[in-house]
């Protein structure tokens, strides 16, 4: 290393960069920095080479022409030396302004998320709060009042902090004394509410005269249940949009983006770049890196990451034995299964899905990804995700559908079939409802239910074992 940092100054010194400028001196420190943000790869041995000789000098010049470091790491893992070496002049000149950008772009499109989010969450937590001053409860800022109310200012004073601001909306009370005036930034205080793809700008909440919820603020409440529903739904609409720039692939990019993040709980940059590369899906790229976020204390035990052998999902420690970890999807076989486990480890690449990822993608595409991989094998052309989402899995020239289903209570389910008349499955001849194995094991004559109080167009009922069997017959 200390060879590395005098060879690199050596050059500096006697090779201008731009005009009479030079390059300032490498220090070991400097080095090690580097290394810990990827943008230098791993020494070979404790020796590094012309590889990391070249990498360091174009990291730093890239640096000088105003990249952050993240940009440097994310880029310089895209290109081979060889490349660097002929065109870094080029790759500065034309780049940098689209890597910051691009950057700011999806930093634009997180914020929207979760100011979004904020607000949907606001309308039903008005609601609510209003359902509770009907009964004659007084709005009071502690834990009485309404939780999605009070999750909405959480993620307000969230948005407010990232911007290093003071929070405007800290007070429930003159939050609802703002919402009598349409959502803007001059009200609010947040310049998000003017941007241009905001949905709700000029909505008002709640009537000024008569101090109740708006229709507007009554219909976003009905669709509005928790952050993590609305997280999901705003998920399928970047998925369904970001797929929409695949013309001509539209279909096949959706697929393959929801069957990936299906299949990888967690990752890294450098696993999402060459997917996005071997599928030519580099449009996807910002939605693709918004369904993840960085290893952080939750998903830690005692500072080590634990991850499931047979769902790869981070663990905790388990209820009953301590000293053992345990899983925490409960379509998983090992589900609750108390198990010792090593830890994995940890770089600043390693991203793990975000919470309404794991819970409502990941968990039950453990049943899917099983379901399509098997079909695979046995040649029966399957199709993931097919029609974006009409089903989970067709067969036969999209004759047959199959939807996976992993609610923990069978009246739950058959209730919400009753009146969805199938959604998608029902555009299919034959019509399949699979049933996660540990679901079914957890509540006695779950199937026997579903058949007898079951009453829209002709389906078929299975557990996904009986169905895994099936697919060796024709239907």
């Amino acid at each position: 290393m200390d060879d590395l940092a005098r060879k690199a100054s050596e050059l500096s010194a006697a090779y201008p960069v731009e005009g009479t400028a030079h390059l300032s001196s490498t220090t070991r420190a400097l080095i090690i920095s580097y290394r810990a943000r990827q943008i230098l790869p791993p020494a070979q041995g404790k020796q590094f080479t012309w590889e990391h000789l070249v990498r360091l000098l174009a990291a730093r010049f890239l640096v000088m022409r105003g990249w952050n470091r993240d940009a440097v790491a994310k880029r310089l893992q895209e290109w081979s030396t060889e490349y660097l070496a002929a065109n870094l002049n080029e790759i500065a000149a034309e780049t940098s302004t689209s890597v910051a950008a691009s950057d700011s772009e999806s930093d634009d499109i997180r914020r929207l998320e979760q100011v979004t989010v904020a607000v949907r969450l606001l309308a039903a937590g008005i609601v609510e709060q209003f359902g509770r001053a009907r009964r004659g409860e007084v709005v009071v800022q502690d834990p009485s009042m309404s939780p999605l109310l009070a999750q909405a200012m959480l993620l307000f004073a969230g948005i407010f902090l990232e911007k290093g601001r003071d929070n405007l909306l800290g007070s429930v009370h003159e939050l609802l004394v703002r919402c009598q005036q349409p959502l803007s930034s001059a009200t609010f205080g947040l310049d998000l509410f003017s941007h241009r793809f905001f949905p709700y700008q000029g909505m008002v909440l709640i009537d000024p005269d008569r101090r109740i919820p708006t229709l507007d603020c009554a219909e976003l409440a009905q669709q509005s249940s928790s952050e993590l529903d609305l997280r999901e739904q705003l998920a399928f609409d970047a998925l369904r949009s970001v797929s929409e720039q695949f013309v001509g692939r539209q279909e096949e990019a959706y697929s393959k983006l929801r069957l990936w993040i299906a299949e990888h709980p967690v990752t890294t940059a450098t696993e999402m770049r060459l997917f996005e590369r071997e599928n030519n899906l580099q449009l996807a790229a910002s939605f693709l890196s918004g369904c993840y976020e960085p290893v952080g204390p939750r998903h830690l035990v005692n500072g080590e990451l634990h991850l499931c052998s047979a769902c790869g999902v981070p663990m905790r420690r388990s209820r009953g034995a301590p000293r053992f970890y345990a899983c925490t999807i409960h379509q998983c076989p090992e589900f609750d299964a108390p198990v010792e486990s090593v830890a994995r480890e940890v770089t600043s690449e390693t991203v793990i899905a975000r919470a309404h990822i794991l819970l409502y993608w990941i968990a039950p595409g453990l049943d899917e990804s099983a379901v399509y991989r098997h079909a695979l094998k046995l040649g029966l052309l399957p199709r993931a995700y097919p029609g974006r989402d009409a089903c989970d899995i067709s067969f036969d020239g999209d004759t047959v559908g199959v939807d996976v289903k992993s609610y923990s209570n069978p009246y739950v389910l058959v209730d919400k079939l009753n009146k969805s008349s199938l959604g998608g499955l029902g555009l299919y001849s034959t019509r399949i409802i699979a049933i996660n194995d540990h679901v079914l094991t957890r509540f006695y004559g779950y199937l026997d239910i579903l058949r007898q109080r079951y009453s829209g167009p002709a389906v078929r009922f299975m557990s996904v074992r009986e169905l895994m069997k099936s697919l060796e017959v024709p239907f």
